[in-house]
């Protein structure tokens, strides 16, 4: 179809092409009566972009992010990346996992397995980092909180430093109730004071500093992959029923 074929090589059948489309594309055609190159500038304002051919599964549910580029989802939080502030993102369960999608591409920008209500689902890779923890001055309020306040130094009556991290999921925060106040660290990230109380309460139990009956974050990821591996067993046993009802009723 391109003059002067064949070519020696991809590159210079390329090159032919395009010196031939824009011959062609400059000359007046005979159906528009016009030059597309002409006619392109002009449409292109109308121009739509095309719809995603992607399946749309499940119910979709639309949320806005936060400024802490997080959004809520069955009372939990899920981090997103961070451009995505202020944004409307679309939100579907899958498989004990919960999808992140940018509605405008079906993008799925984010993904994290569900967690309890109260709790957060952060990535650092959302932020370029882990997230900063609020610098506020401790006020305790309870004589547990008053016995663990840390020492003061000589110079002057700060306290000093006193670093009590805890692992949530992938990642780690400075959740310290007795370094600030649990109202103040809810208010400084978005959150509810409940929701704080249970970081707190969790990251104990991690540490081993809590023997309530509580899950470890180890032991509730576990429980979950059961859950998961249990659903799949009975799906796979209901197909095996299945299959034996239909091969009986064939050997009568």
């Amino acid at each position: 179809m391109v003059p002067q074929a064949p070519f020696a090589d991809l590159a210079a059948a390329n090159a032919a092409a395009a010196a031939w489309c824009a011959e062609v594309n400059g000359t007046v055609h005979s159906e528009i009566c016009a030059v597309p190159a002409e006619r392109l500038v002009i449409e292109r304002e109308l121009l739509a972009p095309l719809p995603s051919l992607r399946a749309s599964i499940g119910k979709l549910v639309m949320r806005k992010v936060d400024r802490l580029s997080c959004v809520r989802f069955g009372s939990a939080r899920y981090s997103v990346p961070t451009r995505l502030i202020g944004e409307q993102v679309g939100l579907r369960t899958d498989d004990e996992r919960l999808l992140v999608i940018v509605t405008g591409g079906r993008e799925v920008v984010a993904e994290h397995v569900l967690v309890p209500p109260g709790e957060a689902s952060v990535r650092d890779e959302h932020y370029g980092g882990p997230r900063p923890a609020p610098r506020r001055a401790v006020r305790p309020k309870t004589a547990a909180e008053k016995q663990c306040r840390p020492a003061r130094s000589a110079r002057g009556n700060r306290p000093q430093p006193f670093q009590h991290r805890a692992q949530l999921g992938e990642t780690t925060y400075d959740i310290t109730p007795y370094r600030y106040e649990i109202g103040q660290v809810a208010k400084d990230f978005d959150l509810t004071e409940t929701a704080v109380r249970e970081w707190v309460k969790q990251a104990e139990r991690d540490a081993g500093a809590r023997q309530d009956g509580g899950l470890t974050s180890a032991e509730r990821r576990e429980l979950a992959e059961l859950r998961r591996e249990n659903r799949r067993l009975r799906e796979d046993v209901e197909v095996l029923k299945r299959a034996t009802a239909f091969f009986a009723k064939e050997t009568r």
